[in-house]
């Protein structure tokens, strides 16, 4: 695996930021993706998953990650 530069972490960070909203979208406002864009969750997905499994993150630390504070939004 490459280091972590700064170039990567910043990758990982737009991959995570894209992936939440999709899931606020479809699991907090019950929206549906677009082909297009479940197409890009797949991928990116592949990408976090592989990126996870290169750092050693379990995948209990991958779903916390990913989905974080997502379900306080439905409390707030």
């Amino acid at each position: 695996m490459t280091g972590l530069t700064a170039n990567y972490i910043e990758q990982l960070l737009q991959h995570l930021d894209v992936l939440q909203e999709y899931a606020r979208r479809v699991v907090i406002k019950g929206e549906s993706l677009t082909p297009g864009e479940d197409a890009d969750r797949a991928q990116r997905m592949r990408w976090l998953l592989e990126t996870g499994a290169s750092l050693s993150w379990s995948e209990k630390d991958i779903i916390g990650v990913l989905y974080g504070d997502l379900f306080s939004e439905v409390v707030d």
